[in-house]
């Protein structure tokens, strides 16, 4: 039997004892009742109608001291299962026996008239209100409360018995139950808990051949299954080491290549001899070329480590989009003018973003780079940001037009298109895997690149909660999109 199974029936059994209990308790005090009522109600009527003469009196109705009342109502002032309230005829109050104060107060006379003559019968007291009459003329209205002593009397004897039985009856049920839990549940653990023991001591693999069809049993097999899946993460471990150390090794030739070129011109530039002027220009252009590029992978480095540890966080502000948007769009056009590549821009942000500026001008110059990489001479490259509702531009590549829509999500959404060689879907699932260089064939001769730039860009995207990916257009060339958090009006939250 599952434990699951057992440990519902016994709790099915804990919850259905208690309404049982309720129940015959009920059925004992309804019991009680049709057999008191008929009694209380000749006794305590009986009882009711003597302490009425007293209160016909239409003198107590006058507006007087409490102990002129008292001295009147004699022993009935005193009775403790007792409560008399006096009302003149216009709803004043002139006597509450519980109200030691003696305070006058005037109740509203249509409800005070309400259930004249009627006996209510509660768990505690029985009730009656009535009219004191002079001359046919109405003086007050008295109300009793009288306390049914031998009915509570009576509950209580029973209630005390059902919490007897009932409390006898959980104490066996709760030994019961340890027993049967030390029994079938002690062995099984024990095991367990030495299985585990062993494992974090020794490492050394721990397997259960006899495991009952229980949960217990489902833990074994899970623990089991844990300690295969600890051995392949430390196999992963060991695997993620020798990529890194591979990554190290291919750094280190990257760096080492243009290196060994800043050497060599460098070593050429000390020759005075050797060299015609023009040769020196050419080569001080190099190293200084050279020495960028270095610059460029350390600070790519830097700002790879740092986005890839989870105590880095960048300051965000809150920007007005259309006006960020502009800012980030300038700078391109001579740039691009000058390698003859087509620029076009569109701008349709608008509300509020939180952005980080530095780093999203890094983003668009790392995705503006990767373009000019791979566009031809007199090619073409579109930078466009719309807002959540607003359509994608018609320059976008006809066949991916679909997939940028469903992929869009109506989130706001920066666009960079550029004209050049497809990217086979191999590679786009790679593009932003770090130092990934993608196809040489596609690139520019003499173009340097790290290959961390689009893994940078999209990983400054996320932190900034939007999402970035890529599609090539057969024979047309490539779209990166990103989709971006708009700040909504008064909370401050992203939508």
């Amino acid at each position: 039997m599952k434990i699951r199974t057992w440990l519902m029936a016994t709790y099915l059994a804990v919850m259905i004892l208690p309404l049982a209990a309720a129940y015959g308790f009920y059925l004992l005090l309804t019991q009680w009742d049709g057999q008191q009522s008929l009694l209380d109600s000749f006794e305590l009527t009986s009882e009711i109608q003597t302490i009425e003469e007293q209160l016909d009196d239409a003198s107590l109705y006058k507006v007087q001291s409490r102990e002129d009342i008292e001295d009147q109502l004699g022993s009935l002032s005193s009775r403790e299962d007792l409560k008399i309230h006096l009302y003149r005829s216009d709803g004043l109050y002139v006597y509450r026996s519980d109200d030691p104060d003696h305070m006058l107060l005037l109740q509203d006379k249509s409800q005070l008239l309400k259930n004249l003559y009627q006996y209510d019968f509660s768990y505690q007291t029985v009730s009656v209100k009535k009219p004191v009459f002079q001359n046919e003329t109405m003086r007050g209205i008295y109300e009793i409360q009288l306390k049914r002593t031998d009915w509570i009397e009576g509950v209580e004897k029973r209630r005390l018995w059902v919490l007897i039985t009932l409390g006898i009856f959980f104490l066996t049920l709760y030994s019961f139950v340890i027993w049967l839990l030390h029994k079938r549940f002690n062995h099984p653990l024990k095991q367990l808990m030495t299985g585990m023991e062993e494992f974090a001591s020794t490492h050394q693999t721990t397997f259960f051949p006899q495991k009952k069809q229980d949960e217990i049993g489902d833990l074994m097999k899970h623990f089991e299954r844990m300690q295969i899946d600890i051995e392949d993460a430390q196999e992963k471990t060991k695997k993620a080491q020798l990529e890194k150390q591979t990554m190290i090794a291919s750094l280190s030739h990257d760096i080492r290549t243009p290196l060994t070129s800043v050497r060599a011109y460098a070593e050429a530039l000390t020759d005075e001899t050797s060299l015609n002027q023009e040769e020196r220009q050419h080569y001080g252009r190099t190293l200084i070329a050279k020495t960028h590029y270095l610059q460029d992978m350390i600070e790519d480095l830097t700002t790879f480590a740092q986005l890839q540890s989870a105590g880095y966080h960048f300051e965000r502000s809150p920007v007005d989009g259309m006006e960020f948007i502009e800012m980030l769009f300038e700078g391109y056009e001579e740039q691009l003018d000058q390698q003859s590549i087509q620029f076009h821009k569109e701008n349709q942000f608008g509300g509020t973003y939180c952005m980080n500026d530095r780093q999203m001008v890094r983003v668009m110059d790392n995705l503006i780079h990767n373009a000019v990489r791979y566009t031809p001479p007199e090619g073409s490259i579109w930078i466009g940001a719309y807002d959540a509702f607003t359509p994608l531009p018609d320059w976008i590549f006809e066949e991916l037009q679909d997939d940028l829509h469903s992929w869009r999500e109506e989130k706001p959404i920066l666009l960079v298109q550029n004209e050049g060689a497809t990217i086979q879907d191999d590679q786009l699932e790679k593009i932003f895997t770090p130092f990934y260089q993608g196809d040489p064939a596609r690139s520019k001769q003499d173009d340097m690149n790290s290959g961390l730039g689009l893994s940078i860009a999209k990983m400054i995207i996320e932190r900034h909660e939007g999402r970035m990916s890529a599609w090539s257009a057969n024979g047309k060339g490539t779209v990166f999109a990103m989709t971006l958090s708009k700040i909504t009006e008064g909370d401050g939250n992203h939508e």
